[in-house]
């Protein structure tokens, strides 16, 4: 795993990427929410963003904000990779992390936190 020398959060606290949790998803009290953001700031600008989200998926990772993700967006990906999806989305705003397995704007009409704030943009 060599790719995680070169990763931006280095250079950042760990406890930032590991928000508190309920065991079901995060909770959503703002200050959970801004530290949310925070860390996922830090991963729209890491060099090693495709390469932290296929281990955060490969190892089966259910805490923290990896590639910009949350545990809830990387359960979903799991399982729509299990699933077969389809990458014949075209690329419509697609967030580097949706394009790694399936560059697919939206699930069930609404886009991942990344591409909404990269469409804002």
């Amino acid at each position: 795993m060599r790719w995680q020398t070169r990763g931006t959060c280095r250079n950042h606290d760990p406890e930032l990427f590991f928000p508190p949790d309920d065991g079901q998803g995060l909770d959503d009290a703002p200050a959970v929410q801004q530290q949310v953001a925070a860390a996922r700031h830090v991963c729209r600008f890491c060099p090693v963003q495709r390469e932290c989200l296929a281990w955060a998926l490969d190892s089966g990772e259910d805490h923290g904000v990896w590639a910009a993700t949350i545990p809830g967006e990387r359960r979903l990906m799991r399982r729509l990779r299990l699933a077969g999806a389809s990458a014949s989305f075209g690329d419509a705003a697609s967030c580097p992390a949706c394009a790694l397995l399936f560059p697919m704007p939206a699930v069930d009409g609404e886009l991942c936190p990344a591409c909404v704030e990269r469409r804002a943009a």
